[in-house]
């Protein structure tokens, strides 16, 4: 059976029906935080994410794009920080729409975090676009919990039929992310490795964006390799280096 992140902290409240943690529970991706979600230049994603997790009485944010884009990558990261801060939260990923409820979303209102993602998986069936409006409105009533959505359209697009839903998926802010280019996934892995504790020179950044998968996952695992690789064998990287433990 295909896991799916299920993750609701602090025993929730008694609010809650507790007959919803049927799922797995499963940490976050411990790598996946507001810190290491690289910002092309001009970006303000990030920083509308810190101001909605940081508002008093709740606060909606809608991100979308195209796969690769960082939307799970941010929703991860505000569990994660909800999570080290001691304060309840829910990520429920309805890519696994099959294998989840509408029920699930009952109580959640009572969380101080939602965090919804791929909405458009839903578009079209009638009980979870109802449920997630229903959702809406008593987030709205409740004024506690902040609520964030990622899809791969922006509201008007996914293809909601419930009128209501798509207004409220509109209410709040809504930011784009885009998928990264070559030059801009080269400086995101150098921001990876400062993370890391290490430099990665421009030329061996450079070697790794041409030569490797260009999947952004892909190539911070291969980043993981080289690190666990220097530390090992107490070497900088270099480009020789990355040939011999890539196989290159």
């Amino acid at each position: 059976m295909l896991a799916i992140k299920f993750l609701v902290l602090n025993n929730i409240f008694n609010h809650m029906n507790l007959n919803q943690l049927t799922l797995p529970l499963i940490p976050l991706p411990e790598d996946e935080t507001i810190d290491s979600y690289f910002l092309p230049e001009g970006s303000i994603t990030a920083y509308a994410l810190k101001q909605c997790l940081d508002a008093k009485n709740g606060g909606y944010l809608y991100l979308w794009g195209p796969g690769q884009s960082g939307k799970t990558h941010l929703l991860h990261a505000a569990s994660a920080h909800y999570q080290d801060i001691g304060l309840p939260t829910v990520f429920l990923p309805l890519a696994n729409i099959e294998m989840i409820s509408p029920e699930m979303l009952e109580g959640l209102e009572f969380l101080e975090l939602i965090c919804i993602d791929d909405i458009d998986k839903i578009a079209g069936c009638e009980k979870w676009e109802e449920a997630i409006f229903d959702l809406f409105n008593r987030v709205r009533e409740n004024e506690r919990a902040k609520l964030i959505i990622t899809g791969s359209q922006p509201p008007k697009s996914l293809g909601i039929k419930l009128p209501d839903l798509v207004s409220r998926l509109s209410w709040g802010e809504v930011y784009q992310l885009t998928v990264l280019d070559d030059e801009q996934k080269l400086l995101a892995l150098k921001h990876r490795a400062i993370l890391r504790g290490f430099d990665l020179p421009n030329e061996v950044a450079a070697f790794i964006v041409n030569r490797i998968d260009r999947d952004l996952k892909t190539l911070f695992q291969v980043l993981d390799t080289l690190d666990r690789a220097t530390l090992k064998e107490k070497r900088l990287i270099s480009i020789p280096f990355v040939k011999k433990v890539l196989s290159l």
